[in-house]
């Protein structure tokens, strides 16, 4: 008798599936351990390769477009070390940052003693809105509720957020003030919500408090709240108007209040007999790290050194600069006035440095041309222990292109790591506005690492850190291979 041969297509399915992730899977593993096609280079231009020694220039470059995704971001990291080029790559590369960034605003509202007054005062008037999409249109009605003041409460109200995690808000009260002409202000109340609090909501009119209270004759922002992003803890930077309560400086955020604890908080105040939170209300805590006297400002962001303090730079006045040194509980251990001439902000560009207890950076005159002074300071136990120079006109072509500067351990000599490029003239791609027609762009070749003898001035080495990222020169030129362009590493970076 012969034997019934049973059909299961199914099976078939399953194994073509199975083959087809088989080769998905394989063809990505492929293509991030295979990456990159060729490895960087260390190869000296000019000069003794043998001053490099004493050096450590620590970087990586990422994958190619798109590699990223499934399996995370490849990259080759890359380090020289006295001389000696080693790179790594990496199948999957992932670090969450711990430093802080968020966003701010000075609300301008009704003082606390005021709201009363103003509350009985205002005008009601009808009003309505309509939202939603397609079907779903939903329109509410309620009032608006004017009123006339020539006084305002500047609030500056700043939420924090530290990787992908939100973690709160403070209000702080910055001070009263007195306007030359009464302004409107408003609250509104729509059925079944909360009202909103009396504030000046016009465009016009905020602008036009912000220039008569708020900043000079030059337009430049004489008062209220900034945010410094860039270090692990929430720090605030407080400008208030004369009479405020707080101190003009450097603050940090002890108490910051999520959205259920705010819902949370009683209501003080009333608006058309509605209660509610009133604006003018600060909440949440923070703590002065250490005032700033008149016309000083903060220059440069917290840089953390490799002794567990943090270093950071203010502008005084006279247009010096000021070194100020904060302990691991972010108290102010030491300051140091610094005989270093500095200008306006976009006068500066913080560099990258080569150790972990330096600070880099390249200062302008603001001159047309003028191609800048490089400084690096040394900071131990509080204090510099080096400050030195560079006239960036040394660099020639590459002043433009500063990257990181760093001393060896002497202090005698200087690394400076420019980017190296060249300019390439092609077609544009055919999904530009203008595909084929002729123009020019940037391609990134890695870096230039130049040796200074600070007691000579003489360049004892030129030597380039290739990347042969150029075999994808016409992505990089319009900017759409950046994956390919390499970066630096701090050196306190994991």
């Amino acid at each position: 008798m012969k034997k019934r041969q049973t059909n299961r297509p199914h099976r078939a399915a399953l194994a073509l599936l199975a083959g087809a992730l088989a080769v998905f899977v394989g063809l990505g593993t492929f293509r991030e351990v295979g990456w990159p096609r060729q490895q960087m280079t260390l190869s000296v231009e000019a000069g003794d390769p043998a001053t490099l020694q004493g050096f450590t220039v620590r970087g990586w470059m990422n994958g190619a477009a798109g590699a990223s995704g499934l399996y995370g971001s490849p990259r080759l990291n890359f380090r020289v070390e006295d001389g000696v080029l080693t790179s790594e790559a990496v199948l999957h590369y992932r670090r969450e940052s711990d430093e802080m960034y968020g966003s701010w605003s000075e609300p301008l509202t009704v003082p606390a003693a005021d709201h009363d007054r103003v509350d009985a005062a205002a005008v009601p008037m009808e009003t309505s809105s309509t939202g939603g999409a397609f079907f779903l249109h939903r329109t509410r009605y309620g009032h608006l509720y004017d009123a006339e003041t020539d006084r305002l409460e500047l609030m500056g109200q700043a939420n924090f957020y530290q990787g992908d995690r939100y973690l709160g808000s403070v209000r702080l009260d910055l001070g009263t003030l007195k306007l030359d002409e009464p302004v409107t202000v408003r609250a509104q109340q729509y059925e079944g919500e909360a009202p909103t609090d009396y504030h000046l909501e016009s465009g016009e009119a905020v602008a036009a408090v912000q220039r008569t209270c708020l900043e000079d004759s030059q337009g430049q922002k004489l008062y209220g709240l900034d945010m410094l992003s860039g270090a692990p803890v929430p720090l605030l930077v407080v400008s208030p108007p004369p009479g405020a309560g707080l101190q003009r400086g450097l603050y940090r955020a002890t108490e910051l209040l999520t959205d259920a604890r705010l819902n949370a908080l009683p209501a003080d105040t009333t608006v058309a007999g509605q209660p509610l939170r009133s604006a003018a209300t600060p909440y949440g805590a923070v703590e002065l790290v250490f005032p700033l006297e008149a016309g000083e400002r903060i220059f440069t962001s917290p840089c953390p050194l490799a002794d567990g303090t943090t270093a950071l730079l203010t502008c005084r006045a006279d247009n010096t600069l000021r070194l100020r040194v904060l302990d691991a509980s972010w108290q102010l251990l030491a300051t140091t006035d610094l005989e270093i001439p500095a200008g306006a902000e976009e006068d500066m560009a913080e560099l990258r440095r080569l150790r972990g207890d330096e600070i880099a950076l390249q200062l302008y005159t603001g001159q047309p041309g003028d191609p800048g002074t490089l400084w690096v300071l040394r900071i131990r136990q509080g204090r510099p222990t080096h400050t030195v120079r560079l006239d960036a006109a040394a660099l020639g072509e590459d002043a433009d292109d500063v990257r990181a500067a760093g001393l060896d351990e002497t202090g005698r000599r200087l690394l400076v790591v420019t980017l190296a490029s060249h300019t390439v003239r092609a077609r544009q791609p055919a999904y530009y506005a203008e595909a084929g027609d002729l123009d020019t762009g940037t391609v990134q070749d890695g870096f230039r690492l130049q040796v200074y003898d600070l007691d000579t001035g003489a360049c004892q080495v030129r030597a380039l850190l290739d990347t042969h990222a150029r075999q994808s020169w016409r992505g990089q030129a319009w900017g759409l291979d950046w994956e390919l362009s390499a970066f630096l590493a701090d050196p306190l970076d994991p």
